[in-house]
C-alpha cells in the first residue's frame, strides 16, 4: 500500500495547479457540496443532480431592484436581514443605478458586493407600466438543446442470446425546449431516452420513454404563479414537502428557495404533474396544488379480486427489460394541498396541509428494519413553520405531524456574533411512525422517520483572505436500519478552510471525521456491529493564468479504522484539471486526468467533474484505476456545440460492474454530444 501511496503522491507535486473556473464562488460551491452525497438513494442522486443542473441554468444576471425572496436567499445567498435593508433602502430612496450602490445599504460591505457584483445588475422597474395580452409576449426568447450520449464498450445486456436482456439500443437521446416571453410566461417540454430502452418501436413507440412540459403565467397583480404541467414545491424548511439543496458543508443550516416553480425534467425525479396556482404578494400569500404521478412496482393478489402493491414507493425510470416494464406505472398517486405565508417583516409564519392518495394499498414490510416505513392507501400531513429575524440573529423551526400518529420538530438558530464570525444551530428529531413521502428537510436518514440530532456550524472570517467553517453533528437513529441490526449514535466533525491566496489563486482544504456501523458476523450466531471511524482530507488548489489558462489540482485522502477487527484500511485521489479558454473565437476546452487507489468499496472517493452545460455530474472513484475525459465546447451568438469523451480505466479489476450493466473489459469509454439553439 505504501507503494502505491508514493506513486500518487510523486504525481501530485509536478501539476500546475489552478482554477478552472473565473468565479471562485462556482468553485467553491461544486467542492463543498458533495461531501453528503453517499447518503442519498439512487432516486435522490437523480433528483439531487437535476436540482444542481437547474441551479447552474439560472445563473444569468439578476437585477437587484426586482429581487425576489426565494432568487436572494437560496442563489445569492442573501441573508433575511441584508434582504429586508435592502427593500427599505428602495423604499426610501428609489431604485439603485448601480450595483456599487449596493453598499450604501445596511448589512452590505464593499467586499461582499464585490463578490456579488459578477452575478447581479441594477435596472429600474417600471411598476406602472400597463400590461396587455401583446405586452406579456414581447422579447420572446427560445431555447432547445439536444444530447446524445453512448458507452461504445458493449454490456452483457445487450447480448440478446440471454434469456434477460435490454430490449432497445444503448444510445441516450435528450432535448429541452424553453420559451420565455418578457418575464410573465414561460414554456418547456422535454424527453428523454435511457440507454436500454427501445425508440419509436416495441414498448415505446410514442418515442421517448420519458416526457415533461410545463406552461407557467406568472408576475401579473396578485398572481404570484400558475402553472400547468410538472412543478416542484417547496414549504417552510421541507418537512412536508420540500425541494432544493442546502449546503451544509459551507455552514447553511436552513433550507431556502421558491413556493412554487416549474419544472421542464430530463428525468422522472422528485415532481407533481398537474396544476398549482400562487396568489398574494410578499405579506400575505397562498397556493393551492394539485398533481399526480406513477410509481414502478409489483401489484400482488392478497385476496380474490383484491390487489395491492408491494415494494418500495419509488420510481427509477428506466424501462429497458420485459420486468421492468412490467413494473412500470404500477401506483398512481395523487397529492393536493393548501398552503400559506404571511410575512410581517421581523417575522414570519406559513401552515400547510396536504392529502397523498394511492390507487391501491401500500403492503406494509415484512423486514424488521422497514417496520415502520408507510402502508396503506392515504397520508395526511399538516405543518407550520416560522421565522423571527432579530437584529442580525434568526430564529426558525417547523412543526409537522402525520396521520401514521407521527410527528417530526425541527428548531435552528443563526447568530452573528460578530462581523467576521457566525454561529447557527439545528436539532431535528422525527419520530420512528413520522412519514411524510414528499418531505426534504436536513435529515441523515434516506427515509424522514427514526432520527433526532443536532448540528453544530460556525462561520468565522480569520483574514481578508482565508475563512473557515466548522461543523459537528451528533444523531442517532432510534429503530434499526438496513445492515444496522442496532440503534447507534452518529458523529460528524468537519473542518474546512476557504483560501483565496491571490485574485487568481484560491486554495481550499477540508477535514472531515466521522463514524460509520454495519452488520459483521465472528464467531456469534446473531450479528455484532461493526465500528468504522472514518478520516478524509482534501485540498484543492486553483489558478487562473492571463484569463486563459486555468488549473485545478486536487488530493483527496481517506482512512477508515475497524475497530472490532483491527483493520487499517485507505483510499486516494489524485487529479489534474487543465482549461483553455479563448473567448474571441468561442472556443473552451478542458480535460483531466485522475489517479486513484483504494482498498475497498468503502474507501471509495467522490469528485466533480466538467461537464457539458446544463448538467452536474459527481462520481465516485474505488479500487485501483485512471479516468481521464476532455470536453471541446463552441459557442457562437445563438448556437453551441460541445463534446465530452471520458474513459475509465482499471488496473486491478479485468471487468466492470456485473449483472446486465457488466463490461468484459477492465476500462469504460463514454462519449456525449450537445448542441445548444438560442433565438
Amino acid at each position: 500500500m505504501k507503494k502505491r501511496l508514493l506513486f500518487l503522491l510523486l504525481f501530485f507535486p509536478f501539476t500546475l495547479q489552478a482554477q478552472l473556473d473565473s468565479t471562485s464562488s462556482r468553485i467553491y460551491f461544486e467542492e463543498t457540496f458533495f461531501e453528503d452525497f453517499e447518503y442519498l438513494s439512487i432516486e435522490e442522486e437523480t433528483d439531487f443532480i437535476e436540482e444542481l443542473s437547474e441551479f447552474y441554468e439560472t445563473l444569468e444576471k439578476i437585477n437587484i431592484n426586482d429581487l425576489a425572496p426565494d432568487v436572494a436567499f437560496s442563489i445569492l445567498k442573501i441573508s433575511d436581514y441584508q434582504y429586508y435593508q435592502l427593500q427599505k433602502y428602495i423604499a426610501e430612496n428609489g431604485f439603485l443605478v448601480s450595483v456599487y450602490e449596493l453598499a450604501s445599504v445596511e448589512g452590505f460591505t464593499v467586499e461582499y458586493v464585490q463578490l456579488l457584483a459578477p452575478y447581479i445588475t441594477a435596472v429600474a422597474v417600471d411598476k406602472a407600466l400597463k400590461r396587455t395580452f401583446k405586452s406579456l409576449f414581447k422579447h420572446p426568447k427560445h431555447k432547445l438543446l439536444m444530447r446524445y450520449a453512448q458507452v461504445l464498450e458493449k454490456k452483457a445486456g445487450y447480448d440478446k442470446n440471454r434469456t434477460t436482456h435490454y430490449v432497445g439500443t444503448p444510445q441516450q437521446y435528450v432535448f429541452r425546449y424553453n420559451f420565455s416571453a418578457s418575464e410573465h410566461i414561460t414554456l418547456g417540454f422535454s424527453g428523454k431516452k435511457n440507454a436500454g430502452e427501445e425508440f419509436f418501436k416495441g414498448s415505446q413507440k410514442q418515442g421517448f420513454g420519458f416526457y415533461s412540459v410545463h406552461l407557467q403565467v406568472k408576475k401579473i397583480g396578485i398572481l404570484q404563479s400558475v402553472i400547468a404541467g410538472d412543478y416542484r414545491l417547496h414549504f417552510g424548511q421541507g418537512m412536508i414537502m420540500g425541494n432544493g439543496f442546502m449546503n451544509n458543508a459551507s455552514g447553511e443550516i436552513r433550507k431556502t428557495g421558491a413556493v412554487l416553480r416549474p419544472v421542464t425534467a430530463m428525468s422522472q425525479s422528485n415532481f407533481l404533474r398537474g396544476i398549482a396556482l400562487q396568489l398574494g404578494n410578499y405579506k400575505y400569500n397562498g397556493t393551492l396544488f394539485y398533481g399526480h404521478r406513477f410509481y414502478d412496482g409489483n401489484v400482488v393478489e392478497v385476496e380474490p379480486e383484491q390487489l395491492a402493491f408491494e415494494g418500495a414507493i419509488s420510481s427509477t425510470g428506466l424501462y429497458r427489460t420485459e420486468a421492468e416494464l412490467k413494473k412500470r406505472n404500477a401506483l398512481f398517486n395523487r397529492v393536493y394541498g393548501v398552503h400559506f405565508h404571511a410575512n410581517f417583516k421581523p417575522f414570519k409564519v406559513g401552515t400547510q396541509v396536504m392529502r397523498s392518495e394511492f390507487s391501491l394499498p401500500v403492503l406494509p414490510s415484512t423486514k424488521p428494519y422497514q417496520y415502520f416505513d408507510f402502508s396503506g392507501k392515504g397520508l395526511c400531513n399538516i405543518s407550520v413553520d416560522y421565522q423571527v429575524l432579530i437584529k442580525h440573529h434568526i430564529l426558525f423551526g417547523e412543526f409537522a405531524a402525520s396521520s401514521t400518529k407521527g410527528y417530526g420538530i425541527l428548531q435552528g438558530a443563526i447568530f452573528k456574533v460578530d462581523p467576521r464570525i457566525k454561529c447557527a444551530a439545528l436539532f431535528r428529531h422525527y419520530s420512528k411512525n413520522f412519514a411524510a413521502l414528499d418531505g426534504k428537510p436536513y435529515s441523515k436518514n434516506s427515509k424522514l422517520n427514526n432520527e433526532t440530532g443536532l448540528l453544530l456550524t460556525s462561520e468565522i472570517i480569520l483574514s481578508k483572505k482565508i475563512n473557515m467553517t466548522a461543523l459537528f453533528d451528533i444523531y442517532q437513529f432510534h429503530w434499526l436500519k438496513y445492515l444496522i441490526d442496532k440503534p447507534i449514535p452518529y458523529i460528524d466533525v468537519s473542518l474546512l478552510f476557504d483560501m483565496a491566496l491571490t485574485r487568481n489563486c484560491a486554495l481550499l482544504v477540508r477535514y472531515t471525521y466521522k463514524t460509520q456501523n454495519k452488520n459483521f458476523k465472528e464467531e456469534q450466531p446473531y450479528n455484532q456491529i461493526l465500528e468504522t471511524q472514518q478520516h478524509r482530507l482534501r485540498v484543492v488548489f486553483s489558478y487562473t493564468f492571463l484569463q486563459y489558462l486555468q488549473f485545478k489540482s486536487e488530493i483527496s485522502g481517506i482512512y477508515n479504522k475497524n475497530t472490532h477487527k483491527n483493520e487499517d484500511l485507505f483510499g486516494m485521489l489524485v487529479y489534474q484539471d487543465v482549461g483553455i479558454n479563448i473567448a474571441k473565437i468561442g472556443l473552451d476546452f478542458k480535460l483531466r486526468l485522475a489517479l486513484f487507489d483504494t482498498d475497498t468499496y468503502d474507501e471509495r472517493l467522490y469528485a466533480y467533474e466538467n461537464d457539458l452545460s446544463y448538467t452536474f455530474t459527481i462520481n465516485s472513484y474505488y479500487y485501483r484505476g485512471c479516468k481521464s475525459y476532455f470536453i471541446l465546447k463552441w459557442k457562437g451568438n445563438r448556437f453551441e456545440i460541445q463534446g465530452k469523451i471520458s474513459r475509465l480505466l482499471f488496473f486491478n479489476k479485468n471487468q466492470i460492474s456485473s449483472g446486465l450493466e457488466l463490461i468484459d473489459a477492465p476500462h469504460k469509454t463514454e462519449v456525449k454530444v450537445q448542441m445548444v439553439i438560442k433565438l
